[in-house]
């Protein structure tokens, strides 16, 4: 490969499933997503991440045309096949720029050699690519967290079923991570992964936080006790520290380990680019882990959307809009970026089109709450009263009935001029630790008018 002036890069695809059975997938995409997490502690190495590489799967397409789409130097490819207690693995290691192979192998083992393999996969690629890798980081690369088969087998199905990133895949993860734990109770990312579950959803469905918190830091805990240099359990950490119980310190340090142990993951670069946004107001820094978040993942709606708002709000907003424009139209179907495309233009004072953003947002996520509380807040701020009375009655049934994060009902509130019933929500949110707290700063930034009363209760909360 010809030199470039900056750190090689790579993007894994999944595994191509030759076995008879077609079950097999999770495996098999399990396996390329491992070698993924022990590339991503790489200090020299940038790794494209899960959900952009395997954009391309099913796919008969060019590896030249991958590189170009993922901007990077090599893309490692292959095949799995498994029977009974046999394996084969081919892994090809190829350069984008001419389509040589730099490295290729083919494995015959047994199936418990599976560990060996990814090991030697991930060791190759780096010495290929001619990355030195830094104290710890070989130690890193192979540490294995279980000898367990049947551990990592509902393991790896508990990863395919959080990725399909669905009410029902979570429940299922669930109970995959459990059974990998109650087979091997020192599995440690099969501990983090469970704690993420329970995190993940309090910020989009309406799940109590405190009910998430007692079960997630108690997994997450156990997973650093096993194993101290996991950067998933760090970012899980963080995110409970920094944006449940807004402890700028705790969370602020968790989130920079896991940076510091995985610099090719953009989850761990997102979370702690929107936190220095929201928490510290470094919008500097905030903007450059944005930017290399979408470097490492940028075929990622969810991606996209995070790092578009980041950037905007952070004093690039041409980028920004730009961003989050270019993901909607990629992906119309999805309400997360049309949710963030409507705060952009809230922000920029274009709130006729933020508010066609965001009754496209609340239709397409089946009037999920957080999109619901957004539109009565432009439907506020565009004059149109009796849209916003309807649908802000339609949000507090729902939270009469069930849980919904008081902070968004608190926003509605302010945005309505309704300021007391704006901190009695606010105080809600405080006790219940709603993780939207920790957003305010960005609801500020896209529609709220000045509150001080509800500014200096959110401020005074802060650690």
């Amino acid at each position: 490969m010809e030199p470039r002036g900056q750190p090689p890069s790579i993007a894994v695809l999944p595994l191509a499933n030759l076995s008879a059975d077609a079950e097999q997938e999770y495996f098999c995409d399990g396996i390329a997503e491992e070698i993924i997490n022990a590339l991503a502690q790489v200090e020299g190495l940038r790794v494209v991440a899960r959900s952009s590489s395997f954009a391309f799967k099913g796919r008969s397409v060019d590896v030249r045309e991958v590189g170009r789409s993922l901007d990077v130097d090599a893309v490692l490819e292959g095949s799995v096949r498994k029977a009974e207690n046999r394996l084969r693995i081919t892994a090809q290691l190829i350069d984008v720029a001419n389509g040589y192979h730099l490295w290729s192998q083919r494995f015959d083992r047994q199936l418990e050699d599976v560990f060996a393999i990814q090991d030697e996969i991930a060791l190759a690629v780096v010495d290929s690519l001619k990355v030195k890798l830094l104290t710890g980081e070989r130690a890193s690369i192979v540490r294995r967290h279980t000898y367990s088969l049947e551990a990592y087998d509902a393991y790896l199905k508990g990863l395919f079923e959080w990725n399909t990133m669905t009410p029902m895949g979570f429940v299922r993860c669930q109970e995959l991570f459990r059974e990998a734990i109650g087979l091997d109770p020192e599995f440690a990312p099969a501990y983090a992964q469970l704690a993420d579950s329970f995190t993940s959803v309090t910020w989009w469905a309406d799940q109590p936080p405190v009910t998430a918190l007692a079960q997630a830091i108690p997994l997450a805990e156990q997973a650093l006790t096993l194993d101290p240099y996991l950067a998933h359990a760090h970012s899980v950490m963080g995110t409970v520290r920094g944006f449940m119980e807004r402890d700028r310190i705790a969370g602020e340090r968790s989130l920079r380990r896991a940076v510091e142990l995985a610099p090719s993951s953009a989850l761990a670069q997102t979370y702690l680019a929107l936190f220095l946004h929201l928490m510290e107001g470094n919008a500097q820094e905030a903007v450059a882990r944005a930017r290399l978040a979408l470097r490492l993942d940028p075929l990622s709606p969810a991606m996209h959307a995070w790092a578009g708002a980041i950037l905007y709000f952070s004093g690039e907003p041409e980028e920004g809009l730009r961003a989050l424009e270019e993901q909607v139209a990629a992906t119309p179907q999805l309400w997360m970026p049309h949710y963030f495309l409507s705060l952009a233009l809230a922000g920029g004072g274009r709130l006729e089109e933020a508010r066609a953003a965001g009754e496209k947002a609340v239709e397409l996520s089946a009037d999920n709450s957080v999109t619901l509380s957004h539109l009565v807040c432009l439907c506020t701020l565009t004059g149109d009263r009796e849209r916003s009375d309807d649908l802000f009655q339609r949000l507090r049934q729902r939270a009469e009935a069930g849980y919904v994060p008081p902070m968004l009902i608190a926003w509605a509130h302010t945005t309505r001029g309704e300021t007391d019933a704006a901190v009695r929500s606010l105080e809600e949110a405080l006790a219940a630790k709603d993780p939207w707290v920790s957003a305010h700063r960005l609801y500020r930034q896209a529609v709220a008018p000045a509150e001080p009363r509800v500014d200096a209760v959110v401020t005074g909360s802060c650690v």
